[in-house]
């Protein structure tokens, strides 16, 4: 199914901050916002620089900042304390198994202060998953 943008954006926000909407609006977001864009769970353990998770089908180098094209954020669960919530991260190295990431394209691979929670997963990339906001 094709989802406005504008649309999509409302239900990122949803998705990233459910707290602060109704139930009827988390499940809404819940049924139409689009899988495709969502990989996870993952983990980050305090002290490494690696986001784990299956990435058999490999997310690319960012390589550009540009309307987040080539840019993630991390949601759902609790994440380390230097990571921020629906913030823009870029991808530095991907692996198999893995991915650095970064503030910028090509920027130093941020080591994680903290554990992730069991439930974290990122959205990539986050110019589909809300251009409209």
């Amino acid at each position: 199914m094709l989802i406005p943008q504008i649309v999509r954006g409302y239900l990122w926000q949803i998705t990233v901050w459910p707290e602060d909407y109704n139930e009827a609006e988390r499940t809404l977001a819940a049924k139409y916002f689009p899988l495709e864009y969502i990989r996870g769970p993952l983990r980050m353990k305090q002290g490494d620089d690696c986001v784990y998770f299956d990435n058999a089908k490999p997310l690319p180098v960012s390589e550009r900042d540009y309307r987040g094209q080539q840019s993630l954020c991390f949601y759902d669960d609790d994440l380390p304390s230097n990571i921020v919530r629906g913030r823009q991260y870029f991808i530095v190295e991907s692996d198999s198994e893995f991915i650095r990431i970064a503030d910028k394209p090509g920027g130093t691979p941020i080591r994680f202060a903290s554990d992730s929670g069991p439930d974290t997963k990122l959205m990539y990339p986050l110019f589909h998953a809300h251009l409209a906001l």
